[in-house]
């Protein structure tokens, strides 16, 4: 009983469960849950980085800090406390508001519709290079200067 009530505890502050749950929603707890209170993820999604690598990177690197302290381990899980007291830390390049990853991150936030569109033309046209198939005979295209007469 006392083990029971230890790791319902310690879920709880993880965020995986929410109070007052019982020893069966153990068993409803996914993997996807626990990868998401990794530090790397919470920094993604929190909007400090632009990817879970480049969060990786950050954390690796000795730029972030929880609570006053620097945390190296990208995999650390974040407890509900802590999860607003992630930062970068003060003396990192990254921390200076005009450091150029920084600033994408802001021009990303700033976009205008236009710009979005365009964007967002311009990932499409990604994703559909992506999905050619050079072996398809269909989609495939003549090579210059073959079937030309001279």
């Amino acid at each position: 009983k006392k083990e029971t009530g230890q790791l319902l505890t310690r879920l709880v502050k993880l965020g995986l469960l929410k109070s007052g749950a019982h020893l069966g929603d153990v068993l409803n707890i996914k993997f996807e849950d626990v990868l998401n209170r990794r530090l790397q993820t919470v920094l993604y999604k929190k909007g400090l980085a632009r990817t879970v690598k480049q969060a990786r990177q950050f954390v690796v690197h000795g730029h972030v800090m929880i609570d006053g302290k620097m945390m190296d381990v990208p995999s650390y899980l974040i407890n509900i406390d802590e999860q607003n007291k992630i930062n970068f830390s003060p003396g990192s390049a990254i921390s200076n508001a005009e450091h150029p990853e920084r600033a994408e991150l802001k021009r990303d936030a700033a976009k205008t519709p236009e710009e979005k569109a365009i964007l967002d033309e311009k990932k499409a046209k990604r994703e559909r290079r992506k999905s050619f198939n050079p072996r398809d005979k269909k989609q495939r295209r003549p090579m210059k200067g073959y079937g030309v007469k001279r």
